[in-house]
């Protein structure tokens, strides 16, 4: 018993400074690459670094001034030399339309570091909450500059930018091709020469412009901390101590006086929050902890999934926490498995004979084809950032998958703490977003109503965290046969509703009542049913009531991009249809050319995805990975309607929820929600093993 008290007062302890520290320390000022301003500093070491590194490549193409860079004359004049004479003058040509090559490159890098700067700006714009939509006059100026250039970056198609490949290709032609194939190549270049100074003198106007937003937003931001009354901070922590007693009550009961288990937390902390090196201590305790106890190995990428878009920074190499993630959990189950041989221990296999599940390895397999398929496609935009995608969104998470399947298989972790792991981060995560709600941050106002996005990159990635979290609460509120896991589950059920709510996602919205519908029509719970459905339409008519103007707002949002869903829609299957069998690739929508499909597109946010799970599968993946995912999504639901497993309706309620929501929104090829997927299929297909391995 005083072992108990003694965990219920240290665990206390960390919740109210978890909750408290919000307040005291808000997620961007970690001196980490996660916080916005962190990023922007970072992007603007870049930026100069780059900047620095083409003044000098300038400097060495600074020979070609005059008669040496006229590349027309000197590609003409090489007809009236000898062939001796030639093949040296052609060589000669060659060496300085490499030295442009070089000028080309340098000057590319440091324009995709001006577009990173540009992107850190507007991120911590978005942090700003309410006080962006303030700045978005001043945002023209650069949105202005961007039409300048030539496609893609820009709307002039009078001209062209030439490539360093370019310029690297003419190089070889004029040294090696013949006669007339390097005259007309010099001829080429000459010609292309003059666009490298005018894309010069755009990037140093576009520099400019993006220095004097960072002077705007800097003073915006220092008001912000002054316009904060009073009343802000008491509600603020009110709500923080609210969340940390709610916390407290349901963690106490999930994790039982497990020290081990709070270390992990710590830990996670710790690799998460502290600078480089300092996180290197969380790591090599989250190794540990995984060699000592497997079963994190498959709960801490659920953890982690809102942090996704935090990266962790590693010296000067950035990654989203679940890749890190992945392979600590990967070190510390090897370290599990060589402890455990040396104790004479042999890892028991005999699983791996049964068919349950094959289902999960069919499926891995053919989306790894697909994707794998879709680098073919001539639609491919960005090849560099389809494999990072490739990397983070398919192969990763199904390795992964593939662990969690051989832990659930023996027994090493139960598939109710994978969902308790997923739905207690995502009610601090409400909480949090709460909390900054009411300090006035952590919002974001595309239309004038302000929207929570709480740690996340927007209200509608929010929505759909949120929304998964509260459809499996609230199906554990209405099916648990426990008392304890239905009092934590309604206890949970107030943040994550919260926030919900203020997300102002109708996706999120539409989700959870199907996903809570679902369940009591299965349950035959009509009164309840009925009960709810009037509560929930005499909320919205009271809604409306009380501010009228702000829901016919809400009603129209375009979830995110200020765009009509059936212009997105639209522009979506205009794509499919010039790719039917393999797609465009991973992440390739935002690189499409806008005006090719008429694809919409608006300041601080870009239309990353068709905004549909059907559409955005198709894009990404062809009509094999389609097909993949319907199999998927149809085998589950067939067997969670015949099941009669105590998790039936939880795992049916938040699958539900996040198929309803992705007919508006991406649920699921996004790197982050893919693990949520992989374990509701893991958890559809697990069968308690014969013998459990200790």
């Amino acid at each position: 018993m005083a072992h108990m008290r003694q965990f219920d007062r240290v665990l206390a302890l960390l919740v109210v400074g978890l909750c408290l520290w919000t307040l005291l320390l808000p997620m961007p000022a970690l001196s980490n690459a996660n916080a916005p301003a962190a990023l922007l500093q970072a992007s603007l070491t870049t930026l100069n670094q780059q900047a620095e590194q083409r003044q000098i490549a300038v400097e060495a193409a600074e020979v070609l001034d005059g008669e040496r860079g006229d590349f027309e004359r000197r590609g003409v004049q090489l007809a009236q030399l000898s062939p001796v004479q030639q093949a040296q003058a052609r060589q000669a040509l060659a060496d300085d339309v490499n030295l442009l090559a070089q000028a080309s490159l340098a000057a590319e890098q440091e324009r995709q570091a001006l577009q990173a700067y540009d992107a850190a700006l507007m991120g911590q714009t978005r942090d700003l909450g309410a006080l962006a939509e303030q700045l978005r006059s001043a945002t023209w100026p650069i949105v202005e500059q961007l039409k300048l250039y030539p496609p893609p970056l820009g709307t002039r198609g009078d001209w062209l930018a030439p490539s360093s490949a370019y310029f690297q290709t003419r190089a070889i032609t004029i040294s090696t091709g013949t006669f007339d194939q390097a005259t007309e190549a010099a001829i080429e270049v000459g010609r292309a020469s003059y666009s490298q100074r005018q894309l010069r003198e755009l990037d140093q106007t576009y520099r400019q412009v993006l220095d004097q937003y960072a002077q705007t937003l800097q003073q915006t931001s220092a008001s912000q901390a002054t316009q904060r009354p009073w009343w802000r901070w008491v509600l603020a922590t009110s709500l923080a101590l609210g969340l940390a007693g709610v916390l407290w009550w349901v963690l106490r009961k999930v994790l039982v006086a497990d020290w081990l288990l709070l270390a992990a937390g710590l830990a996670f902390a710790a690799w998460f929050g502290l600078p480089w090196p300092l996180a290197a201590l969380g790591l090599l305790a989250l190794v540990g902890l995984i060699m000592l106890r497997p079963s994190l190995a498959a709960c801490l990428p659920l953890l982690a999934i809102p942090l996704y878009y935090r990266a962790r920074l590693v010296d000067n190499l950035s990654f989203p926490l679940n890749e890190t993630l992945f392979g600590i959990s990967s070190a510390g189950l090897s370290l599990h498995v060589v402890w455990r041989w040396f104790q004479g221990k042999r890892p028991q296999l005999t699983w791996l004979k049964a068919r349950w599940h094959w289902p999960v390895v069919a499926l891995g397999l053919g989306l790894v084809l697909a994707a794998g398929l879709s680098f073919s496609s001539s639609g491919l935009v960005e090849r560099a950032t389809a494999l990072r995608e490739l990397r983070r969104t398919i192969v990763e998470p199904a390795l992964w998958a593939l662990l969690a399947l051989g832990l659930l298989a023996t027994q090493r972790v139960k598939p109710q703490s994978m969902l308790w792991s997923y739905s207690i981060m995502a009610a601090w995560v409400a909480g949090d977003g709460l909390v900054r709600f009411a300090l006035g941050e952590g919002v974001w106002a595309t239309t004038g109503v302000p929207r929570l996005i709480g740690l996340l990159p927007s209200s509608t990635a929010l929505g759909v965290y949120l929304g998964a979290g509260l459809a499996g609460s609230l199906a554990l509120a209405l099916s648990a046969e426990s008392l304890q896991q239905r009092q934590a589950a309604w206890l949970l059920s107030i943040p994550l509703s919260c926030g919900v709510l203020l997300t102002f996602t109708r996706g999120a919205w539409l989700g959870v009542i199907g996903a809570v519908a679902l369940v009591l029509v299965l349950q035959r719970r009509w009164r309840l049913l009925l009960g709810a459905g009037g509560v929930a339409l005499v909320g919205l008519l009271g809604f409306g009531l009380i501010q009228p103007s702000l829901l016919a707002r809400v009603l129209r949002l375009g979830e995110g991009t200020g765009s009509a869903r059936q212009e997105i829609w639209a522009s979506a299957w205009r794509a499919v249809q010039d790719q039917p069998i393999l797609g465009f690739g991973l992440d390739q929508f935002a690189h499409l050319e806008p005006s090719s499909y008429g694809i919409p597109q608006i300041r601080f946010l870009t239309l990353a995805h068709p905004h549909n799970l059907l559409l955005d599968v198709w894009l990404q993946l062809g009509l094999l990975g389609l097909l993949v995912v319907l199999t998927m999504l149809g085998w589950q639901f067939w067997h969670w309607l015949r099941s009669s497993a105590a998790l039936r309706y939880v795992a049916l309620a938040m699958l539900a929820d996040l198929v309803i929501h992705g007919m508006l929104d991406q649920t699921m090829l996004g790197g982050d929600m893919i693990y949520l997927w992989w374990s509701l299929l893991l958890i559809s297909v697990w069968r308690p093993a014969a013998t459990e391995e200790s």
